[in-house]
């Protein structure tokens, strides 16, 4: 057998959960869309993070190419790695030819060293950027922000391949000297004209003076997704006599902090809780908004926004992470800043909103999953020609 006809065995370490059941290995529907891509390359195997009840989305998604028999199961590693999954990963490691690190993320970053112990390739699917993530999570978070950042940055110097999901900003904070490229984290399948045309349609029929309805999608209990100030701009709003928005949200997770926001600031009947959405049912929902809002504190890419984009939703969000790749200055405010939601919601009129609808569906079509599935095995294949090199 030729070298380049060599089955290419994979293992991906995420912290993403991953459930087992009757025979079945199910995942999230954004995890299931990443380990179908990553199946181009070869047959999979899993080492991914115990599910116990509690997500912030469903966990019921089967990918039955990927055997129960080659997923391993850890918890999510916090500090340090403990010597018990690092004897596992080493074990796993060493059954494979390809080793994908879903970073950040200690149990993948330690996959890398033992990837260069092992003398096995490694690839950082890069999703985020660590510093981001903790600085605005805790006071503890901000201790060990740091460790972490550093942490990422050597992991990506060692790295092989990487794969980021920005295409500039990651890159920039964790550089890499491997083979390397830049995708968005996303797939949007359908992309006909007649959804620009619905949405002109909409905005033409709308009543900006009554109501005017926003929404967010992520975890509502995970306080650096920014919501609250989202809920706080509301509540000045409405100081100044201004109630049109009403906003919703969806994602799981506790809804206490956010509810004691709004009861605090007097907009309760203005803040609409819609938990977990089957991800086939948000686009549907998207397509009933008049604005997408993505009030995050840190962000690698944010898929959130390119789906809204790609359904013609007008956006506006944070200027975090990659954010300001995707959206002009004027869809743009600073994380923490209710006073400039204020500003940005205050500009909302029909024209803003044809201009940005129109605009967001032309540059979706760069993230249509044929044209990134195109890049994307472009680069898999350079990677699968240097694997037994």
């Amino acid at each position: 057998m030729h070298t380049e006809d060599k089955e290419i065995r994979v293992l991906v370490v995420t912290s993403q959960y991953v459930r087992v059941e009757n025979g079945k290995v199910l995942v999230s529907a954004n995890t299931y869309d990443i380990l179908k891509r990553f199946l181009y390359i070869g047959p999979l195997s899993i080492i991914g993070r115990t599910y116990h009840g509690k997500a912030a989305t469903n966990i019921d998604k089967e990918i039955s190419e990927i055997s129960p028999l080659n997923v391993r199961l850890i918890s999510k590693s916090h500090i340090f790695v403990p010597n018990k999954y690092k004897r596992l990963i080493d074990e796993t490691i060493q059954n494979n030819d390809l080793i994908i690190g879903y970073v950040p993320d200690l149990n993948a970053e330690y996959g890398a060293n033992a990837a260069k112990r092992y003398h096995r390739k490694y690839l950082s699917y890069v999703v985020g950027c660590t510093w981001d993530m903790l600085w605005n999570h805790s006071p503890k978070g901000k201790a060990i922000a740091p460790l972490a950042y550093f942490s990422l940055k050597r992991t990506l110097k060692k790295s092989d391949y990487a794969l980021y999901v920005s295409q500039k900003f990651l890159q920039k904070r964790y550089p890499t000297n491997g083979l390397q490229i830049g995708i968005g984290d996303v797939r949007i399948t359908d992309h006909g004209d007649y959804i620009l045309k619905n949405r002109l349609n909409k905005i033409s029929k709308t009543n900006l003076s009554e109501r005017i309805t926003l929404c967010t999608i992520g975890a509502v209990y995970v306080r650096y997704k920014g919501q609250q100030y989202v809920i706080e701009a509301l509540g000045k709003l409405k100081q100044m006599g201004d109630t049109r928005f009403h906003y919703y949200l969806i994602g799981g997770g506790s809804q206490d902090y956010l509810l004691s926001v709004a009861k605090r600031w007097d907009v309760e009947e203005q803040v609409h809780f819609m938990g977990i959405m089957p991800h086939s049912e948000i686009f549907a929902f998207m397509d009933s908004m008049d604005v997408c809002i993505h009030p995050s504190l840190t962000e690698g890419f944010s898929r959130c926004i390119v789906e809204a984009m790609s359904r013609a939703t007008p956006c506006i969000a944070t200027r975090a992470g990659a954010i300001p790749e995707l959206l002009p200055n004027e869809c743009l405010f600073t994380a923490k800043s209710p006073d400039e939601i204020v500003k940005v919601l205050n500009n909302i009129d029909k024209e803003y909103l044809t201009r940005n609808a129109e605009r967001n569906f032309l540059k979706s079509d760069n993230y249509t999953e044929i044209n990134l599935d195109k890049i994307r095995h472009q680069f898999f294949d350079k990677i699968k020609a240097s694997i037994f090199n």
